[in-house]
Formats: structure tokens, C-alpha cells, sequence
């Protein structure tokens, strides 16, 4: 009797495993899938919208005109990044009034592990004396995962323009500062947080932090009354590590 039910036991220990395995297998599938799907859709997105930007290409025409159709698709776009030489060649979002709305959200507003690249909600470009412009790091080497690759002083020499067209025009900034930190610690240095520079002194305070974490030292430098971009995307070699990239406007 006693070995029958040890037998019993064992069968349903058994099935449950086999159950528990199987439900797991499915639940793989499921994510690998999805994930599958979303880089697919993700990837097909922004092809599309490069070639709409780009059966306008050249600068023989206004920006105005050339960016117009993609503000009328989603009027939350706010500019067009583009580093040459990278793959980064995408759009800019801004939605001031939900904190990170485009880091899980597609240009069509819909749910999307890469998101859009999108502007800090405090900041305003074009207004701003510096605006942070956030990118995930995607290990399929998209979105702004080739911010990276500046690790490598002669990559920087290679790729030192960055290209942030507006409706209003198209923009050229040189890129300055190349640094790495880490956010959500004592140790962390908030450079999201430098938006406007109301004083000389505010402005030196940021550019010599930002030196200090430096991994080279580019030969370019920035001047009060600059206008900059702050490019942003995780780094993993420390927990909650970042790559920054700094740059001010020269065109």
C-alpha cells in the first residue's frame, strides 16, 4: 500500500514537472517571439521612415518641407539625428507632458521595447541652452547603441558631427565632451539636469564635470552662450552605467 502510494506520488510530481517544463517551454517561445517581432516591426518602422525623409534628400529643399509629413504622422516629432558613418538615423520625439512616454513607445504611440529616440520633458529645443536627447542601447547594435563605439578616440576623429535637423532648419553640432557615469547613485553626476545656464559660472560648472569624467580630450571646446546637445544611453560596464555625448551646435 505504502509503495503504491509512493508510486502515485511520484507520477503526479512527475506530470507537474512535466507540466511546469512544458508551460515554460511555451512561455519562451511566446517571448522569443515577441521579441522577434518587435525588432522586425521596430526595424521595418524606421525604414519606412528614413525613405520617407529621403525621397526628399538634399538640402536643396527646406527642412520645413522636407520634415513636414513625418510631424503631420506624429506631432510629437520634434527632429531628425543622424551621425554619419553609424546607425544612427532616427527620429527625435518630444512629449513634454509624460515623463519618458517614447522609451517603451514606437513613432505610431504603440508598445515597443526599442522606442524613439526623445528629448527631456524640461528641455526645449531650440530654446534650451542644452537638451539631453535619450536613446536605448539595443544589443542589436540600434537606436543609440553606436554612441559606444566613441569609446575609441579615432572613432570620435572619424565622426565628429552630429546632424539635428528641425523643421525650423537643418543643424550641425560638433561633438565636444565624450564621458561615462553612472545614474542612481551617490556617485552619479546629474548632467540631465543642466538645462539652462543662467550665469558663466553654472556653465564652466558643467563643462569641467563633465571634463573630469572625460575618457579624452577631444581638442574642441564649448563657450558660453553655446547652444548643446546631450546624447544619453546605457553602459554596461558598471551598474546603471551611461555614455554621454556632448556636443554644441555650429551651423
Amino acid at each position: 500500500m505504502r509503495m503504491e502510494k509512493t508510486k502515485k506520488k511520484n507520477r503526479i510530481i512527475t506530470t507537474v514537472g512535466l507540466v511546469f517544463f512544458i508551460g515554460l517551454f511555451l512561455f519562451s517561445g511566446y517571448m522569443f517571439m515577441t521579441e522577434y517581432m518587435d525588432k522586425k516591426q521596430s526595424a521595418e518602422e524606421f525604414e519606412e521612415l528614413a525613405q520617407m525623409v529621403d525621397e526628399e534628400a538634399g538640402e536643396q529643399i527646406s527642412a520645413y518641407d522636407r520634415y513636414l509629413p513625418l510631424y503631420e504622422q506624429n506631432n510629437d516629432f520634434a527632429a531628425w539625428i543622424r551621425i554619419d558613418g553609424t546607425a544612427i538615423d532616427y527620429p527625435v520625439m518630444y512629449h513634454p507632458s509624460e515623463v519618458d512616454y517614447y522609451l517603451k513607445r514606437n513613432f505610431e504611440r504603440q508598445s515597443s521595447a526599442y522606442g524613439v529616440p526623445y528629448i527631456k520633458e524640461e528641455c526645449k529645443l531650440g530654446e534650451s541652452d542644452n537638451c539631453t536627447i535619450y536613446g536605448h542601447h539595443m544589443k542589436n547594435g540600434t537606436m543609440f547603441s553606436n554612441l559606444i563605439l566613441y569609446e575609441d578616440k579615432a572613432f570620435y576623429d572619424d565622426h565628429k558631427i552630429v546632424h539635428l535637423d528641425t523643421l525650423e532648419g537643418y543643424g550641425q553640432y560638433e561633438i565636444v565632451i565624450v564621458f561615462k557615469t553612472v545614474a542612481y547613485s551617490n556617485a552619479a553626476f546629474n548632467y540631465f539636469d543642466y538645462i539652462n545656464f543662467d550665469t558663466q559660472e553654472v556653465f564652466d560648472k558643467y563643462i569641467s564635470t563633465c571634463k573630469s569624467l572625460q575618457l579624452y580630450d577631444t581638442g574642441a571646446e564649448a563657450q558660453y552662450g553655446d547652444k548643446l546637445i546631450t546624447l544619453s544611453t546605457c553602459e554596461y560596464s558598471k551598474k546603471d552605467g551611461r555614455m554621454v555625448v556632448v556636443a554644441r551646435k555650429i551651423s
